[in-house]
């Protein structure tokens, strides 16, 4: 992922638009892979999962909304980050040897926060790693937005650091919260930032159209602020292990199988 904005130069400096048609080809190898990977656990359900799934446990759903909230707001942000920048800095008059790398910046700086974060997870806890890096994230796209450049390699390695590594920890936090359905809290948590990434990208065009993509890049600072008292909501870790403690007999049923 990290790479393709550098990938996408190439082919379209080779081939022009018709180089998209090669991004294609590693989903089909992959997905092609997959399939034959899970062939033989096709139509597999075994009596504990069906206790799991239709388990009367109580769900925390005002928990589990917290984190799917902060989930879809985040994603929301990098998926606008990562369309747009190359489209303003084309505006700004750079070129792709330019605003190419430092996409690949912004999704890189993402993937190698996700270790740094989990390990200050495992040390302060979720919770308060989420916190700071929503708080932080406000001065990050300030800095990006107002000071386009060469200097903005600086901050969007900040922006993926804090936008997008924090996502592993909601992820989980969904899992422990819903243990009994851990498939369906993936889904929830996943799907929902998918779908809010994708949907935000036609808003944040739309708001481009009318103030420009500086002014629209720069919104999201309100979006953080909203996220932040979203993210006062999210559980403690004791309060997440209380939830996935209720919910170890219906587990432990479904791995013995």
């Amino acid at each position: 992922v990290a790479i393709g904005p550098l990938i996408g130069i190439v082919l379209f400096g080779v081939f022009g638009m018709h180089g998209t048609g090669l991004l294609v080809i590693p989903g089909l190898v992959t997905g092609g892979y997959l399939l034959w990977r899970m062939r033989d656990r096709a139509g597999v359900t075994t009596a504990a999962i069906r206790q799991a799934a239709s388990s009367s446990q109580a769900v925390p759903l005002f928990a589990l909304a917290a984190v799917i909230g902060v989930m879809m707001s985040r994603s929301w942000t990098v998926n606008v980050f990562q369309a747009f920048t190359p489209t303003w800095y084309r505006e700004l008059g750079y070129g792709p040897e330019f605003y190419g790398p430092l996409a690949t910046t912004l999704v890189l700086a993402s993937a190698v926060g996700t270790v740094g974060c989990g390990s200050l997870a495992d040390r302060y806890g979720r919770r308060t790693v989420i916190l700071a890096t929503l708080v932080l994230s406000v001065p990050a796209i300030l800095l990006f937005t107002l000071y386009p450049g060469p200097w903005a390699f600086g901050s969007a390695i900040l922006i993926g650091v804090l936008a997008a590594s924090t996502a592993p920890l909601m992820l989980l936090m969904a899992q422990q919260l819903m243990a009994a359905r851990a498939g369906l809290a993936s889904g929830l948590v996943m799907g929902l930032g998918f779908v809010t990434g994708a949907i935000g990208v036609p808003i944040n065009g739309a708001i481009a159209d009318a103030v420009g993509l500086q002014r629209s890049l720069m919104s999201h600072v309100i979006l953080v602020i909203v996220t932040i008292g979203i993210a006062w909501f999210l559980p403690r870790e004791n309060e997440i292990e209380r939830y996935a403690v209720r919910q170890e007999p219906l587990v432990a049923a479904s791995e013995r199988i």
